[in-house]
């Protein structure tokens, strides 16, 4: 069995979670979240714990259990604290600025700035010149970065 797939996730009292079908729902003080089950695995709900469980022990079902749980978890975290991550800008002349809402001014060394639109549910701050702080109820996303500038040959 998947160690990590075996571990229970602990739901707090202030996030409710529903399973209809194969779609997972997860509603809490941030948000709601919704995700399809993939064919195969199942969530159980005992009490304040959610456990997720396979059909059998195919290399399909063992990879995707672990991954299953890991997604959910990842959504109760989302919907009650949130996720945050500060990325620092290195290089001679690289800057960010926080310029209107939702909307952050980068220098990336090209002869015009960048402006960079967070997605939806995304906040950006720019609090120092060379570093900005990105918050949102999903892990990761999409932010400036290699993407936007190219690297130097």
């Amino acid at each position: 069995m998947s160690r990590i797939g075996r571990n229970p996730i602990t739901v707090p009292s202030s996030v409710s979670v529903s399973v209809v079908d194969s779609i997972v729902s997860v509603k809490g003080p941030n948000g709601s979240m919704t995700r399809i089950l993939p064919d195969g695995i199942t969530l159980h709900q005992e009490g304040d714990q959610l456990n997720v469980e396979r059909l059998n022990d195919e290399t399909m079902y063992r990879s995707l259990h672990g991954l299953t749980r890991t997604l959910v978890s990842n959504m109760v975290t989302g919907v009650t604290e949130g996720w945050s991550k500060e990325l620092e800008i290195i290089g001679v002349g690289y800057r960010a600025a926080a310029g209107a809402p939702g909307v952050l001014d980068l220098a990336l060394g090209f002869s015009h700035p960048v402006k960079f639109t967070a997605p939806e549910g995304h906040h950006l701050r720019g609090a120092r010149p060379h570093a900005r702080d990105h918050q949102g109820r999903r892990q990761g996303g999409r932010g400036p970065g290699r993407r936007d500038h190219p690297q130097d040959p």
